[in-house]
């Protein structure tokens, strides 16, 4: 599964392909990239090294090459927990097996090159395991708020998009939280029974960047979902 999440996450296609502001994007959401020309609503920043805008990044991130953002984070995030899973069933079974060894004496009677390869490789393991594991619990995190690495990072400036003065309250409050469940239903996916497998979310309308904005209309989302996309429509979506 490890593979697995790694293949869907660094295949997934997290950037914006709408050039143009769709008609049903309100006031607040008509902005422009000024790097890329392209349209960037809420929760959509550009990436400087793919040098295209990414729908709710993330992050760039150097192992799969690519940002992960909207469509691949639940890839991302079971890449990461699949990884921490099984270095963690290494350090259980190596200790397990030093245990064992011990009591039974055979602890110091293996080759020169199997205690080569404990050396080198248990180390490694463990701060790998260590490392992903933080990295799990942190965009766990993430997900149960509805949030992003850029936004509870990125300082006031990149949160703007992100949170709201609640003058009541006196404090800044995430507009895009609906709850734990309803969070991670979004994040993963509306049946719990798939949230182990990794899948990429389908380029459809963006709701995750404003809770107040209307449903376009059939038309309107297959307009939008036509821009930048090569197959051609079938008569019943045309």
């Amino acid at each position: 599964m490890t593979h697995w999440s790694y293949y869907v996450c660094s295949n997934g296609n997290p950037y914006v392909k709408s050039k143009k502001t769709p008609a049903w994007a309100p006031a607040n959401n008509q902005a422009q990239c000024k790097n890329c020309d392209s349209w960037k609503p809420d929760r959509v920043h550009h990436c400087s090294a793919c040098a295209e805008c990414v729908m709710r990044m993330d992050h760039h991130c150097p192992w799969i090459c690519k940002c992960v953002g909207y469509t691949n984070h639940k890839a991302f995030w079971l890449y990461v927990f699949y990884i921490s899973l099984s270095c963690l069933i290494f350090d259980y079974r190596m200790i397990y097996w030093i245990s064992h060894e011990y009591s039974a004496g055979l602890l110091f009677k293996h080759t020169f090159w199997f205690y080569f390869y404990l050396i080198i490789h248990a180390p490694i393991i463990f701060m790998v395991g260590l490392m992903t594991t933080g990295l799990c619990i942190y965009h766990f995190q993430l997900a149960l708020n509805n949030s992003t690495t850029l936004e509870s990072m990125g300082g006031a400036n990149m949160r703007g998009c992100f949170e709201s003065w609640s003058a009541l309250e006196k404090k800044f409050v995430n507009k895009y939280d609906k709850g734990m469940l309803a969070n991670l239903s979004e994040f993963f996916d509306d049946d719990p029974f798939w949230w182990w497998y990794p899948s990429t979310k389908p380029y459809q309308y963006p709701s995750f960047f404003s809770e107040k904005m209307p449903e376009p209309g059939p038309s309107e989302v297959v307009q939008f979902l036509r821009q930048g996309r090569e197959e051609e429509l079938t008569p019943e979506e045309k």
